[in-house]
């Protein structure tokens, strides 16, 4: 079995604090922040490891990145990777997702028919399946491994989290908001891989020494001869606009006994929080508080309709849908449907997507102007379609909270809530065949809709009592009828439920009328997902932390004692 791996070199995810916007060029600046290889790449390569050791094969690594990026793709090959690809040429430089995915189509069918590894006997040229992480830590965009398959006309399914392969087919698992939908894949294909699905290996000292003797080749356009006006800035529909600095800060005032004076005990901090509840006009439901309630609130919410998880049958449908229509601009919700359709619609109809969009405005042309988090959420980015056209139209992804479902309209004008239409039936697709669902439980009620948020951080694991908190939040949603969400870190650690629990921008965005959140630091990525909260209370013991800076009310006070006292008021 062939395995492609695609490998994004980045700038460290946690050193994303130190970027900085030029004051003068209004450019990111990324000196003295290291490179390494993108987290979800790592999950992508240990995935593949992990089929070679079931079904045998080889492992081949591709890259797209200047030469200094040598470092990442010879790490990968100490990580077990049997060759590596790495391309590099001034003109790849500047490319969007769209020309990215191209050079990176290309390459893998280049490199199939020319240079790799031959496979067993007999084995017919072209690798058996494509992984890349599901998205990059840089852009967090989405869209590069379904728009590869689009290039390479494969069958695709992201944001995955477990795979089998048995007599040429394969069974995916994709994890989705409100739990997994099972799909099976004729190979070859192409996974976007989830952060979820495994745990990557660490380089060992073997690995360093086997990974000199293991091939590295670097390729330019001299060698494929791609067609120059498809690569980098030139072949790229998006272009970017200005960067901006968010400014999240908020008053940060301590939270107040009804005289007015600062609370200083954890019971005092419960009464001033629950004194916020009732400002927000949500009710107490003191008799909710165990996990039957908890599961049954869950259960309301059903199982999806399987017509819309097939995101093969609608790229499908939409497709027509634009063509035939002149659509200008097709916005979709940036959730486990929408961020694989957007890219597939980009590479159909020839156009530029903008994904995870924050806000959407219009320029002084007229167009549409998306408004994009980059790098966590230090910076929001101007994204630019310019040529969008009829039948040609620009393709964003957006928060839930913004756009509330499928919009098609036919003026580049953006009017939120306008335009809205529930596309065309859609038709099975022929190489995607959709299997089931299962519900995972989660928190109590849906955090694109709950008014009222109880979020946990790392902090509320003190005392080694991560689980427990995290139960005791779930009590405290179904008290207040609000949902539980939390921050990476706690999915890392399998505290909280899944990825769908979790609050940023690689997670959901939330709009509620009151956020309270305990022992959360305040990491940009997070921050940039609790921006819109009309009211955001946080309880932290660091009073140095991030987090009270884009709060409005604060309280210094273990995160556990406080979550107690509310669970007793």
């Amino acid at each position: 079995m062939k395995i492609l791996v695609l490998v994004k070199p980045v700038p460290d995810p946690d050193k994303y604090g130190d970027l900085k916007i030029d004051s003068e060029t209004k450019r990111l600046v990324r000196e003295g922040v290291p490179t390494v290889i993108n987290p979800t790449d790592r999950n992508a390569l240990e995935a593949a490891f992990v089929l070679r050791e079931k079904h045998g094969g080889t492992v081949t690594v591709l890259s797209m990145a200047p030469e200094f990026a040598r470092t990442q793709v010879v790490e990968a090959l100490a990580m077990g990777a049997d060759e590596a690809f790495l391309l590099s040429d001034p003109a790849f430089g500047g490319a969007d997702t769209f020309a990215t995915s191209y050079v990176l189509s290309q390459a893998a069918d280049f490199i199939a028919q020319n240079l790799c590894s031959e496979g067993a006997e007999g084995e017919a040229a072209g690798f058996d399946l494509i992984l890349a992480g599901n998205e990059s830590a840089d852009g967090a965009t989405s869209q590069v491994p379904t728009q590869v398959a689009e290039w390479l006309g494969l069958p695709h399914v992201c944001r995955v989290n477990a795979v089998e392969i048995t007599d040429g087919r394969m069974l995916a698992t994709k994890h989705m908001e409100a739990g997994d939908a099972t799909f099976e894949l004729g190979l070859p294909a192409v996974l976007g891989i989830s952060r979820s699905m495994n745990k990557p290996r660490l380089v060992n000292a073997m690995g360093i020494v086997k990974a000199r003797k293991k091939p590295l080749t670097i390729l330019s356009n001299e060698d494929m001869k791609l067609d120059p006006d498809r690569l980098g800035l030139k072949g790229s529909p998006t272009q970017a606009g200005r960067l901006i600095t968010p400014d999240i800060s908020r008053a940060g005032e301590a939270l107040a006994r009804d005289d007015g004076t600062p609370a200083e005990t954890a019971e005092e901090a419960a009464q001033a929080i629950l004194k916020l509840i009732r400002q927000a006009g949500v009710a107490v439901n003191s008799e909710a508080e165990n996990r039957s309630d908890i599961e049954g609130a869950d259960a309301a919410e059903g199982v999806p309709d399987p017509a819309t998880l097939d995101h093969m049958a609608i790229t499908a449908a939409m497709e027509k849908q634009a063509r035939e229509s002149g659509t200008e601009l097709i916005i979709l919700p940036a959730d486990s449907v929408g961020e694989e359709v957007a890219p597939a619609l980009g590479v159909r109809l020839g156009t530029g997507v903008a994904s995870h969009c924050v806000d959407i405005t219009t320029g002084e042309d007229g167009k549409p102007v998306f408004m994009v988090p980059a790098f966590g959420g230090r910076v929001i980015g101007e994204i630019l379609i310019p040529d969008a056209a009829p039948g040609r139209p620009a393709i964003a992804t957006a928060n839930a909270t913004l756009v509330p479902g499928y919009i098609v309209a036919k003026d580049a004008t953006f009017q939120p809530g306008t335009n809205v239409t529930q596309n065309a039936t859609f038709q099975p697709g022929t190489n995607v065949t959709f299997l089931g669902f299962e519900k995972a439980r989660s928190g109590v009620g849906a955090l694109d809709k709950a008014e009222i948020i109880f979020c946990g951080g790392y902090g509320i694991g003190a005392g080694g009592k991560g689980a427990e908190n995290w139960e005791k939040l779930e009590r405290l949603a179904a008290k207040f009828g609000g949902a539980a969400g939390c921050t990476r870190p706690v999915v890392d650690a399998g505290w909280g439920p899944d990825e769908y629990s979790m609050i940023g921008t690689s997670g959901r965005q939330v709009k509620p009328r009151l956020y309270i959140g305990f022992g959360i630091s305040g990491a940009a990525h997070h921050l940039c997902g609790i921006k819109d909260s009309d009211v955001i209370v946080n309880i932290n013991n660091d009073r140095n932390a991030e987090v009270l800076k884009a709060s409005d009310h604060t309280g210094i006070f273990d995160a556990g004692q406080v979550i107690d006292a509310l669970l007793e008021v």
